[in-house]
């Protein structure tokens, strides 16, 4: 996702061990749905930073999708 990689760098810059997992296509993903998911791992790697110092944090990502169920006819 875009900015996801920014956010690991920003986080290692101030002393936080942080890894990125990433899988599939995230250009599957709606940009309403990236930024969503932009705004919660920069939240999360907040709490880690201010309620958890010196721990190392993992965000993972993984890209899919698949067609919406039919009804049975």
């Amino acid at each position: 996702m875009e900015g996801f990689a920014d956010l690991v760098a920003e986080s290692m810059a101030v002393g936080t061990p942080t890894e990125l997992i990433e899988d599939g296509d995230p250009a599957l993903a709606s940009p309403v749905v990236g930024r969503t998911a932009y705004r919660v791992l920069r939240e999360a790697l907040t709490n880690v930073r201010k309620h958890a110092p010196g721990a190392w944090a993992l965000g993972a990502h993984r890209s899919a999708w698949a067609p919406a169920p039919t009804s049975p006819s």
